[in-house]
């Protein structure tokens, strides 16, 4: 359901953004945040219907936040549009990488939800509780795993291992940071999918989760 609802996304995000930009130069322009408000409830009906989980949260932050806003609940209107800006972009960041990966890994969520529950004066979200993280679940793995001995096996995880060396080198010497840590996460998501159903599978989604909230 994802990919066909991307369409759509992009341009209510793109309204709403617009909107927002409208308000942010002229605050007096209350109808411009009700527009923004009422578009990017139109992408939380899109998440909602791609069960995007994470994102309808962050969605709800968004609009309880503009409508502060509108309503004159929060002061600091430019403040406060630069976040709701930054949000808009996360969002349709985020949802065009869970199209590809198909793996919702929201770790990288918590600050920006944070930002705008501070704006509002709500308590902060906890780390590991509000948004049902959790690594997949393995049953009865113990004795199961890919065979050591599988000489495609082993030139496959060879040819993963040099991959996320030279990404992880090339972002040490200071080169394209985006360029080197998505070659990073699809490696720790090839992984995953190589050992699914084993325990080292939990070991590459804490990976992958790891590089997407230092670095996304």
């Amino acid at each position: 359901a994802m990919a066909w609802l991307s369409e759509e996304v992009d341009v209510n995000l793109g309204h709403a953004q617009d909107a927002l930009q409208q308000f942010a130069d002229n605050p007096e322009d209350r109808s411009a945040l009700a527009g923004s408000l009422a578009h990017i409830h139109q992408v939380r009906g899109s998440m909602a219907i791609a069960n995007a989980s994470a994102l309808v949260i962050v969605i709800d932050e968004t609009e309880a936040l503009l409508q502060a806003l509108l309503s004159g609940n929060v002061g600091g209107g430019r403040d406060v549009c630069e976040t709701l800006a930054q949000c808009l972009s996360r969002i349709s960041a985020y949802f065009h990488r869970l199209i590809l990966s198909g793996d919702e890994m929201p770790s990288s969520l918590y600050g920006l939800l944070n930002d705008m529950r501070a704006l509002r004066g709500a308590p902060f979200y906890t780390l590991g509780l509000d948004l049902g993280i959790a690594p997949p679940r393995v049953e009865n793995s113990n004795d199961r795993d890919i065979p050591k001995s599988n000489k495609v096996v082993s030139s496959l995880l060879k040819g993963l291992r040099k991959t996320f060396q030279t990404a992880l080198l090339g972002m040490l010497k200071g080169g394209k940071e985006s360029t080197h840590v998505k070659k990073m996460e699809k490696t720790c998501a090839r992984l995953r999918e190589l050992y699914r159903g084993t325990p080292r599978e939990n070991l590459w989604w804490v990976a992958g989760a790891f590089i997407e909230g230092i670095y996304c």
